[in-house]
């Protein structure tokens, strides 16, 4: 049974963790480990509803954390060989259109029992759980951007963006526009990231009062 939580540390996700939970390897071949970020690319093998984020995050200390579509959610983790076990789950409250909120109580059940891990010929990361359930994930791919002399890596999730710059600091801005704008931004007061809503969501960022300055997306 899942319990309900609201707290804004909850969204609050480390894109760069450096922490490792296991690694497995099949016939010789090491895998992705189980750290930072993972997209959910399929539920129940019934797809994902197109533009929904879904992501499971796997830190410290045997936590898991992450974004169900609709709501963050959090929990605890523990792995031995291909055996997993998760849970108890918590997520949040907050309502959203009904096709969005069934495809969230299918992840967030089907996570929650998932006992097998597995990996998939072409990388993916497979949970298997009773009465058919089953999880599809694929570590998320970080984009880097040169932003005049500094190069940036920006993730966004959950209503903010994840920053590190050349200096390897880590920086969090929360979101300041509504979400149907036109023109994305987050901002924590001393740096601020623009982000197209259309087309290639090309990026802009600022420092303090400056002008933003377009930044070029560094392929590979």
């Amino acid at each position: 049974m899942l319990r309900h939580f609201f707290t804004p540390f909850a969204i609050l996700i480390t894109i760069a963790s450096g922490l490792v939970l296991s690694a497995y390897a099949t016939q010789g071949r090491p895998h992705p480990e189980l750290k930072g970020v993972w997209l959910v690319e399929d539920v129940d093998q019934r797809g994902v509803i197109d533009r929904a984020r879904l992501t499971v995050v796997f830190g410290e200390t045997g936590q898991i954390s992450g974004q169900a579509g609709c709501n963050p959610f959090g929990g605890t983790l523990s792995l031995e060989g291909s055996a997993i076990k998760v849970g108890p789950l918590r997520a949040g409250l907050k309502m959203c259109p009904p096709a969005l909120m069934d495809m969230e109580g299918r992840m967030l059940r089907s996570l929650q029992s998932a006992d097998t891990l597995a990996w998939a010929p072409d990388g993916a990361l497979v949970l298997t759980g009773p009465e058919g359930r089953r999880l599809t994930l694929r570590p998320e791919t970080v984009p880097s951007y040169r932003c005049g002399e500094q190069v940036i890596q920006l993730s966004l999730a959950s209503g903010a963006a994840y920053a590190v710059l050349s200096d390897g600091s880590r920086v969090t801005l929360k979101r300041v526009s509504a979400e149907d704008a036109s023109t994305h931004v987050f901002s924590n007061g001393l740096w601020t990231f623009f982000q197209d809503a259309k087309g290639e969501r090309a990026v802009r960022f600022a420092q303090g009062r400056m002008a933003p300055q377009a930044c070029e997306r560094i392929k590979g």
